[in-house]
């Protein structure tokens, strides 16, 4: 059998080299962590953000639809008191329509 002159390892080096590994994986193993915790911060910092910004948004319109709805109940009492019979009328025609629908 030929030779190729390299020497066979011996125990004590494959035993350190094995602890070397197993050091570098545990390196490896919380740099991983460390960069995946980053990670999540900087991801829960941003949905943060567009949620403030969403409950925001949410409470303009609510309020924007309060004003409207306000309006129109203005716009209706001020119809009322200017034509009264009318407004009685259409309540009446209203009452007629909807006890129509909901007879058995």
């Amino acid at each position: 059998m030929a030779t190729t002159g390299k020497a066979a390892p011996k125990p004590e080096d494959i035993e350190a080299q094995v602890a070397q590994i197993r050091e570098d994986v545990a390196r490896l193993t919380q740099l991983l962590g460390e960069a995946v915790g980053a990670k999540a911060e900087d991801a829960k910092g941003r949905v943060s953000e567009e949620a403030e910004a969403l409950i925001g948004l949410a409470r303009k319109r609510a309020h924007d639809a309060r004003h409207r709805v306000e309006d129109a109940a203005t716009g209706i009492e001020q119809y009322i008191e200017e034509k009264p019979v009318q407004s009685a009328m259409m309540a009446l025609l209203a009452g007629i329509v909807i006890g129509l629908l909901t007879r058995r």
